[in-house]
C-alpha cells in the first residue's frame, strides 16, 4: 500500500512540474505575442500619422539634438573629419525637402565646424526619422527609439509580473496563478 501512495505521489509531483512548464511556456508565448503586436500596433499609428508637419517637427527636434551634443561628442566629430576629406552623410526615412537639408546642414556646420560636402539619401532601414554616423558617434532621431524602448519596457514589466506574481502553489494537485 505504501508503494502505491509513493507512486502516486511520485506521479503527481511529475504531473505537478510539467504543468508548471506548461505554463511558464505559456506565459513567455503570451508576452512575446503581447509585446510584438504593441510594437507593430504603434508602429502603424505613427506611420498612418506622418506627414508634411511630422517631418518639420523631427528635423527640428534632430537639429536640437545637435545643438546639444556635448563637448567631448563635439571633439570626437571634429578630430576625425580633420582627417578626412570623405563626405558626410545623413539618412533619413523620407525625402527630405530642400529647406530642411538647409536646415540640417546649417546646424551640423555651426555645431561641429564641419567643411565637408553633406550628402541626404534616403533609406527604409529607418522608421520616421533622421541619423548621422559620425566619429564612432550616432546621432539619430526615430520613432524606432522610441519603439524599441516601448518593446523593451513592456517586455521588463512581463518578466517582472510574472516572476513576481507567478508562485507556484500545489493544492489538491494543481498549480495557481496569483
Amino acid at each position: 500500500m505504501g508503494q502505491v501512495r509513493q507512486a502516486i505521489a511520485d506521479q503527481r509531483t511529475a504531473w505537478q512540474a510539467e504543468l508548471q512548464q506548461e505554463q511558464e511556456a505559456f506565459l513567455r508565448t503570451l508576452r512575446q505575442n503581447v509585446i510584438h503586436q504593441t510594437y507593430a500596433i504603434a508602429r502603424q499609428a505613427l506611420k498612418d500619422l506622418a506627414n508634411a508637419d511630422l517631418e518639420a517637427q523631427l528635423v527640428q527636434v534632430f537639429c536640437d539634438r545637435l545643438h546639444h551634443l556635448d563637448s567631448s561628442q563635439q571633439q570626437a566629430i571634429a578630430q576625425t573629419l580633420s582627417q578626412t576629406n570623405q563626405p558626410i552623410l545623413i539618412r533619413s526615412s523620407f525625402e527630405l525637402h530642400p529647406d530642411r537639408c538647409q536646415q540640417v546642414t546649417e546646424a551640423l556646420r555651426t555645431q561641429c565646424e564641419i567643411p565637408q560636402l553633406i550628402e541626404f539619401v534616403t533609406t527604409s532601414d529607418l522608421f520616421c526619422g533622421i541619423e548621422i554616423k559620425l566619429a564612432g558617434q550616432e546621432i539619430v532621431w526615430s520613432f524606432d527609439t522610441y519603439l524599441q524602448t516601448l518593446e523593451q519596457r513592456l517586455s521588463n514589466a512581463l518578466i517582472q509580473k510574472e516572476t513576481s506574481h507567478y508562485e507556484p502553489h500545489f493544492s489538491a494537485g494543481a498549480g495557481c496563478l496569483l
